[in-house]
Order: structure tokens, then sequence, then C-alpha cells
């Protein structure tokens, strides 16, 4: 449940408890929180403000800098940002972890890997997986080098496919 009053706590005390052990026991590096609000903030921007800030006082390994996207465009345009609420999660790299929008519910979950992950420089993805995700991000980024499609059998796969006529 989001909270109209940003000055309430988001974590109830049981969760922060877990994560406090969690940060102790997985956290190797810092990890820096750049979030990006705006100064007048909606309902979502306000509540992720305040998780990003509440998530850093659980340990002394992680801080938070709070943006305003609009006055600091600059540094939102170095970062890659370009809606918010937004989230940069740094270790001692930026490796473009990026989270826009309140990583509430299911996604706090993602953040707090993220987290874990960016701290220890690593994940605890197979080769296989990575080499997947590799491959399908070097597709998405260039399609036209793709000779292989699997269709679904619509109208539309022929428009996709690389060897259609008129492609």
């Amino acid at each position: 449940m989001l909270l109209e009053d940003s000055k309430m706590s988001l974590l109830p005390d049981d969760k922060k408890e877990l994560l406090r052990t969690e940060f102790k026991e997985k956290l190797v590096d810092p990890v820096h929180i750049v979030m990006f609000t705006q100064e007048v903030e909606c309902r979502f921007c306000s509540d992720t403000r305040t998780l990003a800030e509440e998530v850093a006082t659980l340990s002394d390994k992680i801080n938070v800098d709070v943006f305003d996207f609009l006055k600091d465009a600059e540094l939102a345009k170095q970062y890659g940002i370009d809606k918010t609420p937004a989230i940069a999660v740094i270790g001692k790299i930026d490796y473009g972890v990026r989270i826009y929008g309140i990583p509430y519910g299911y996604e706090l979950q993602t953040f707090i890997e993220a987290m874990t992950n960016v701290s220890r420089g690593t994940t605890d993805l197979t080769a296989k997986t990575k080499e997947i995700i590799k491959e399908t991000i070097h597709f998405l980024l260039h399609p036209g080098e793709q000779n292989d499609y699997i269709g679904t059998g619509t109208c539309a796969d022929l428009a996709l496919r690389n060897d259609a006529p008129g492609l």
C-alpha cells in the first residue's frame, strides 16, 4: 500500500529488519542510489523518493541523492534518464541499472537484488543465461543482421522477416 504522507514509512518494521540483515550479509562495496523526481512530485515520485531514502537508512553502504529531473536535466541525460520517477543504482562503476516507477510490491525485490548485484560487481546468472541475454540484446539492437526468424503465424510475420519483399 502506498502512503499519501511521505513522512510515513513505506516498509514494515519486520521487512526493515530482514533487509538490514540481508544488506549486512550481501553488500560488499558501497551502493549509490541516484533518484530523479520533479519539484512538483506526483504520488509515485514522492513515494519512490521516500522508499529510496528509507532503504538507504538500512545500511551504511547505501547512500542516496535525489535530483530534480528538470533542474538537473544535464545530469539526467548523463544517466540516460528520460522519465520520472527514476532510480539509477550505481556500484564501483555504473552498470546501467535503471528502475522506472516505484519499486514496490514485487519490484521491491528487483530493487534489492539490483543493489546487491552492483555492490558485488556481479550477478548469480549462469554463463549460458548471460550469453542468451547478450544475443538477445544484440538482436534487438541490430535486427537487420539476423537471418533466422521465428514466426508466430500471423500476417505481421511476413513484414518482420528480413527477406520479406519490399524490405
